[in-house]
């Protein structure tokens, strides 16, 4: 069992970036929650619901052994919920083959983990690609939002057409 303690910031930020990508309801139960590596001076975070996957990363302090914990859905939730989005620092995690316990401030949370084995999310991610695209979340947003939905503007012109009569 390792214990891990860090900003609950820190931890929500990384739950909340990768949860949307977490499966509802799939018959794969190993995909209905997340999956949380800790290795060495890392802390990721791994979701998919089979067509998506979200990954991201969080840099900790210490040397870590390499532990990989599936954290079911709810718990994730719920989580998030929880933890503050100010910088407290009473944050601090284990884990074992079958819970997960979490304490901060007043609470404590404690979970049974997914018993299965996550998918190789490594052999999805590409490496070496050659291009890169850098651009602010804003920008790309409005950008995004000026071009609308192609199916909406496509719905008027058919009704358009509809419309005209025909000689």
């Amino acid at each position: 069992m390792q214990a891990l303690s860090l900003p609950q910031r820190d931890l929500r930020g990384l739950l909340k970036s990768v949860e949307f990508a977490m499966a509802q309801q799939d018959i794969r139960y190993y995909l209905n929650g997340m999956l949380l590596v800790i290795d060495k001076g890392s802390l990721q975070a791994v979701a998919t619901d089979g067509h998506r996957l979200s990954w991201a990363s969080l840099a900790v302090a210490g040397d870590y052994q390499r532990q990989e914990v599936i954290l079911p859905r709810k718990t994730v939730l719920e989580l998030g919920k929880l933890l503050a989005r100010r910088r407290r620092p009473g944050r601090r995690s284990t884990s074992s083959r079958t819970r997960c316990a979490s304490r901060f401030a007043n609470i404590e949370l404690v979970s049974k983990v997914v018993d299965g084995k996550f998918p190789d999310y490594n052999r999805v991610i590409p490496a070496g690609h050659a291009k890169r695209i850098d651009c602010s979340r804003a920008r790309a947003a409005g950008r995004a939002a000026a071009r609308g939905d192609p199916v909406e503007r496509e719905i008027p012109r058919r009704a358009a057409r509809a419309r005209r009569p025909t000689s």
